[in-house]
């Protein structure tokens, strides 16, 4: 029988093996010899194996696996499966059988789905096994033993930190009230299922049941708070569709998400997407993992995607590419607001009286002002000339073009470090070759202008 334990000389070279060279080496001194010594090509390395291959076939390698497989199974037959979920910080949480044996985690794998294109597991899942029984990984607590900043620690046990913690946390809540104790818990880092961001965790459940303050945004992210506010669905595109349907669009920008490295469990719906003819574009600095999947890359200076923004809105209005239908219909574009102070204008300060007291529009086939929502014909640009009352307004639209004209288009390309003709081939792309849709994520999220950007690019 052949096996490739039994044949060290896979790697030989000129008649040696890597140990005997090594062994060579030390004899001259360290030096490895290099007299007549041949290098192994892939080639060879490949030509080599096969016939390794072929060998260990003949004599009888084959049967020797079978055995090998079959006494494997017979070990994993004896295992315990439990139904888990990954942590892996991507905040997807996908389910994985976790296969234990005497006691230890020997195995994570995909746990079947009823839709097979879920039953995947990535290569940060394959990983849980190491995390878990990693020698850096925090067991047991600490509590500093000097100054703070001399770097002086003593273990404690578990029922002495969680007194002391708790005790604490009850002291401060009685002579302050319960909000006084607040709790830094959110952002990436903490996607975990059971104990970070994602709702309902024992995070949450915590604060609820003390009344505890939650401070949530330790990551300086505008993202979920402005999508959320301005799409209504907290969600990380401009568009309320899953992963699986992305092969329903037909332009998928990927903004800031690099989700063949950070969310590898859905790449496999972006490349589906690829597959179907949906065009791929990647918005980002670097020249990523995905941004090498994608079909354009638009390589931004870092910083100024609040810019690119402006100048994609500006060259869809400047061609009329815009849906003013869907703008004054569907979003606050026609909502008044007061010319002085920005304030929205309210039925009250038209010397209305209407039950909630709602937001106005001005309506241009009744020439009347009315509450949002009830127009027959909304005005979302006024130019300046709405008063009433006397109370000069404008449009919430009227504020996004003045801020628009801040910069003018070439000046946008100068301070994004790309040209105008890219900026114009984006806009175009995402305008007309719809349904288009915005993937993002952390990208542009530690920059002081995120919230902004984010606002922006949700529009």
């Amino acid at each position: 029988m052949v096996s490739f334990a039994q044949t060290p000389r896979i790697f030989a070279v000129k008649g040696h093996t890597r140990r005997e060279e090594m062994a060579m080496g030390k004899q001259n001194g360290g030096a490895a010899p290099t007299t007549g010594v041949r290098t192994l090509s892939r080639r060879g390395f490949l030509k080599t194996t096969a016939a390794v291959t072929a060998a260990g076939v003949t004599a009888g390698g084959l049967a020797s696996m079978g055995a090998v497989g079959a006494a494997k199974a017979a070990e994993e037959a004896e295992d315990q499966v439990f139904l888990g979920a990954c942590r892996s910080n991507c905040h997807c949480g996908c389910p994985i059988d976790v296969r234990v044996r005497d006691g230890k985690i020997v195995r994570t794998s995909a746990h079947p789905m009823p839709d097979a294109r879920f039953s995947r597991i990535c290569s940060k899942g394959l990983t849980n096994l190491y995390r878990t029984y990693s020698e850096q990984r925090v067991q047991y607590p600490m509590k500093r033993a000097g100054e703070r900043g001399g770097d002086k620690w003593e273990r404690i046990s578990w029922d002495q930190a969680i007194e002391e913690i708790a005790g604490k946390i009850k002291q401060v809540q009685a002579e302050s009230g319960p909000t006084a104790f607040a709790m830094m818990f959110d952002g990436s880092g903490n996607y975990g299922i059971a104990s970070g961001t994602n709702s309902p965790s024992y995070s949450y459940r915590f604060l609820n049941a003390t009344g505890a303050t939650g401070i949530i945004e330790d990551v300086d992210r505008g993202m979920i708070p402005m999508y959320g506010h301005l799409m209504c669905n907290g969600a990380y595109s401009n568009a309320d569709v899953w992963y699986e349907d992305w092969d329903k669009a037909k332009t998928l920008i990927l903004w800031g998400s690099n989700d063949f490295q950070s969310t590898i469990q859905i790449s496999q719906f972006i490349l589906n997407a690829q597959e179907a003819g949906v065009k791929l574009v990647c918005i980002d600095p670097q020249f990523s993992l995905t941004a090498a999947k994608c079909d354009m890359h638009v390589p931004l200076r870092p910083g100024s995607d609040g810019l690119l923004v402006m100048g994609m809105m500006k060259t869809m209005l400047d061609n009329g590419w815009e849906n003013a239908e869907y703008i004054k219909r569907k979003t606050t574009a026609a909502w008044l607001m007061r010319a002085d102070d920005l304030r929205f204008v309210h039925a009250s300060d038209l010397g209305q009286t209407i039950e909630g007291d709602p937001c106005m529009v001005f309506d241009e086939a009744t020439q009347t002002f009315v509450p949002a929502g009830t127009a027959v014909e909304p005005r979302h640009i006024s130019d300046g000339t709405l008063e009433a009352n006397g109370l000069k307004m404008r449009t919430s639209f009227d504020i996004i073009l003045e801020d628009l004209n801040e910069y003018t288009l070439e000046e946008i390309a100068e301070m994004t470090n790309l040209p105008q003709e890219t900026i114009y081939e984006l806009t175009d792309i995402y305008a007309n070759n719809g349904p288009a849709i915005i993937q993002t994520r952390f990208g542009f999220n530690h920059y002081g202008n995120a919230t902004y950007t984010y606002t922006a690019q949700a529009m």
